[in-house]
Parts: structure tokens; C-alpha cells; sequence
């Protein structure tokens, strides 16, 4: 085999090893100094050495990829350069890309109500008012029997009666109706009240049968009797009370109370009596007077609502009542007997 013919096949062997190919300039020049060392050199010696070129440009391959990409170094003609590393607080080049700000996004579509923080109180002259009535014939009021105890027979010359479901003229009393939002509509933030709300003993029985407080509102408990009363909150989400008040007592607190929740007072001492008290998220909320007759405290924006109104022996309605203008539609109940 000629020389020539050796070398021929080195060049091939050389080719067939570059992966990936070297750039052509510098195959170009190594392989015109392999031809022009040919006559020089002994072919058996050349093709030694051209294999060791070949291991060297396998192993340099290797080393390359094995290299991260900011440490690579950078082709620049036949010298090469590994870039610089700039300097935190050096401003960005012209080459460099500088991120842009995405721009704010807009919502088209209607606004979102605001976040129990964000919420404000909003004032307002008016409120919701409206007449929870009794369709049909009214029942039939119970007496209580108090001859047992004297001293409380003696307040009731003319006797005592349940109040369990009171009708005048057709309207009913003792109903509590409090405002719920429907959908995303919100209320307005409202704090507690500092004063406490008043449960009073009077004549062995409770005043009022019905008591509403807002969520974080005190109770203080008023015995107006001269003689014992105990009272006892079957209360489960909020914090129970199970005392005595053995005479005149101006009022003894209890609570505040920390969740909605309806639950039931009785006295351990006479048994008939009983009070309910319902507890509400916010202020909005009224308990019908003797006349059915019920307004809500104002603060309220224009919008629809979810008006619900509780009855402890007739139930529990909902109706939507449409607020503009200070004016509300809607806000009347009927209940009857079951």
C-alpha cells in the first residue's frame, strides 16, 4: 500500500471520528499539514501520529460538551476567548435582552366585591322596614299557671300568658328578620356594640321572649325580681352560662357571643320560663313589635337582597326585597299556623 493511499485513509478515519465536525477552517489546515508533512516523514510514523490526533480531537470533543454553556469558550477567528463574567452593578449591554414589565391586567367584567378588611361602613338616613303578618285564624293564647309561686302570681292580676306565638290584628310579633347578601353583593362592615344587650327577669318571665345580638356583643342578664332566678343558655357554639341570681340583680354579663347561632334560655328554678336569643353576623337585623311591624337600621347600599325572617314554633322565610333610592320592595312575610 502507498503512502499516499495510508493517508488517504487516515483523513478518513480522522473524519469519521469528529463528533460533532470541526469547523472548516481548522479541518482545512490540519489536514494541509498532514499533506505537506508527508514527504517528510516516514508514512508508518505519520499514521501514528495522525491516529494520536484523532484521540486528542475525541477527547477535546468530550472535555467541550462536558463544559456548562457560560464557560465555554467563544470562537474569534483562529484565537480563541472565553467570555467575561460582568460585574453585578454593571449596566446591561446593548446586546443583552432587559426584561419589560408585563403590563397591568384590566378586567371588563363587573367589579369584584370588596374583602372583609376593606370594607367600610356606609352611612345612610334609611332603612329597610316592612310587616311580617298572620294569615288565618290565630291560635289560641295559653295561660301560664303560676299559682305555685306566689310571689310571681302576685305580678299577674290578670294572669299570665305564653308568648310563644303572639297575633294583634293579624300581625305577629316576636319574629326576627335580618338581611342576607345574595351573590356577590356585600354588606358593609359594622363593629359590635359596646353596650350590652339587655335580658331582663320581670314578673317570672323573660323581656324581651326574643333577643337578637350582633356577634361580639355582651349579654347582661337583669334580674328585676326580688327573689331567684336562675338562668341557663343551652347555647352550643357560643359560650354557655349557667347562673343564679337569688335578688335584685342591675345585670350580670355574659359572653360576648362569637358565632351565629339561635339558642334557648330557661330558668332551672320555674320552668316556664323561656326566652330565645339569636345571635347575627352583622347589625341589620330587627325583631317584630307587637304590631308586626319591623325596621332595620340603616346603612344599607342599593342593591337586592335575601331577606330571611325566624319564627321559634312557625319556622324560617326568605324573600328578596329590592332596595333604590332608600326605598325597599318586598319586605313583608306571611306566616300561618302548620
Amino acid at each position: 500500500m502507498s503512502s499516499d493511499e495510508e493517508l488517504d485513509r487516515a483523513i478518513v478515519a480522522l473524519r469519521d471520528a469528529q463528533t460533532p465536525p470541526l469547523p472548516p477552517r481548522l479541518e482545512s489546515d490540519t489536514l494541509g499539514k498532514l499533506r505537506r508533512g508527508r514527504r517528510r516523514t516516514n508514512p508508518r510514523a505519520l499514521v501514528l501520529k495522525l491516529a494520536a490526533a484523532v484521540v486528542i480531537c475525541v477527547g477535546g470533543v468530550a472535555l467541550y460538551r462536558s463544559l456548562s454553556p457560560s464557560w465555554r469558550p467563544v470562537m474569534v477567528g483562529p484565537t480563541t476567548t472565553r467570555p467575561e463574567t460582568p460585574l453585578p452593578s454593571a449596566a446591561p449591554s446593548s446586546q443583552q435582552a432587559v426584561p419589560t414589565p408585563a403590563p397591568p391586567l384590566v378586567e371588563n367584567g363587573p367589579p369584584r366585591p370588596p374583602s372583609p378588611a376593606s370594607r367600610v361602613v356606609v352611612a345612610g338616613t334609611w332603612s329597610i322596614s316592612g310587616t311580617v303578618r298572620f294569615e288565618g285564624e290565630a291560635p289560641e293564647t295559653q295561660q301560664i299557671d303560676m299559682s305555685a309561686v306566689r310571689e310571681c302570681a302576685a305580678q299577674h292580676p290578670d294572669g299570665a300568658f305564653e308568648e310563644t306565638v303572639v297575633v294583634n290584628d293579624g300581625k305577629l310579633a316576636n319574629v326576627v328578620v335580618w338581611v342576607r347578601p345574595e351573590d356577590v353583593q356585600g354588606l358593609p362592615a359594622t363593629p359590635p356594640p359596646r353596650d350590652a344587650a339587655v335580658l331582663d327577669q320581670k314578673g317570672c318571665q323573660y323581656s324581651p321572649h326574643v333577643l337578637a345580638v350582633q356577634v361580639g356583643q355582651p349579654i347582661a342578664v337583669r334580674n328585676s325580681d326580688a327573689f331567684l332566678h336562675n338562668v341557663h343558655a343551652m347555647s352550643i357554639d357560643n359560650p354557655s352560662f349557667n347562673f343564679g341570681q337569688p335578688t335584685k340583680d342591675p345585670g350580670r354579663k355574659a359572653g360576648p357571643m362569637m358565632l351565629p347561632e339561635v339558642f334557648k334560655v330557661k330558668c332551672d328554678v320555674h320552668p316556664w320560663m323561656t326566652a330565645f336569643v339569636h345571635v347575627i353576623e352583622h347589625r341589620f337585623f330587627a325583631v317584630t313589635r307587637e304590631d308586626g311591624t319591623y325596621q332595620i337600621p340603616p346603612g344599607l347600599r342599593d342593591g337586592r337582597y335575601v331577606l330571611i325572617a325566624w319564627h321559634e314554633k312557625l319556622g324560617r322565610q326568605e324573600v328578596l326585597a329590592d332596595v333604590k333610592d332608600g326605598k325597599a320592595e318586598g319586605a313583608d312575610f306571611a306566616f300561618r299556623t302548620r
